[in-house]
């Protein structure tokens, strides 16, 4: 049995975060901009509502509307490329080590990220973790990246995560390196920074 690598999808894996806007300036008719989602992981809808007060828009019916409507669309994501170095090092790494993706993406996003990860680095992921399943009656339940962590079996290597919150999540139980390419997080203290794809490939292959 290989040992296991997490790895977070969006800002870790793919540069989503320009298709995430267009969308939401769309959606809401609004003019957001790249540095005001700096931080702001799992509060996008305080977001919307500081451009838009007036719609009081509450986290569970942004999330709604998020999963329905940009998750599972394939064509939202068309233009998505991945992270600098992704697609050399993850292949290496898939060869020595099992790989996971733990997303906090909602799982009806399934079909969405399996197209984007079998067209770029096919064959390489071992499964995926959804934080986050919606049901219109029950609303949201989730399984941390902590928790599902902690679930998988043999021996564990390390996590990486683009949001310093899910790295202090896990560093008590996991190796946890903060993946931080464009220098956003160089003042924060308490966390392993990691900049590049390649350092990765350094460390771990």
């Amino acid at each position: 049995m290989k040992n296991n690598l997490f790895f977070d999808f969006d800002g870790m894996k793919f540069d989503t975060l320009k298709a995430h806007i267009l969308y939401i300036n769309n959606r809401y008719g609004i003019n957001t901009v790249m540095s005001d989602y700096i931080g702001y992981n799992y509060h996008l809808d305080l977001i919307v509502n500081k451009y838009k007060p007036e719609l009081n828009l509450t986290r569970d019916e942004f999330f709604e509307d998020l999963g329905k409507n940009f998750s599972t669309s394939i064509e939202l994501h068309q233009d998505v490329i991945p992270m600098k170095g992704m697609c050399k090092i993850l292949p290496l790494l898939s060869k020595k080590y099992t790989l996971w993706t733990v997303t906090a993406r909602q799982t009806c996003g399934h079909g969405v990220i399996q197209y984007l990860l079998n067209k770029y680095v096919p064959g390489c992921i071992s499964g995926v973790h959804y934080v986050w399943n919606h049901s219109e009656v029950g609303g949201f339940e989730g399984i941390s990246k902590r928790d599902f962590i902690l679930s998988v079996p043999g021996k564990k290597i390390a996590f990486f995560d683009d949001s310093p919150d899910e790295i202090r999540d896990t560093m008590d139980i996991i190796p946890s390196y903060l993946f931080d390419p464009r220098n956003i997080y160089k003042d924060i203290k308490g966390v392993t920074r990691i900049q590049s794809w390649e350092q990765i490939g350094e460390i771990f292959l």
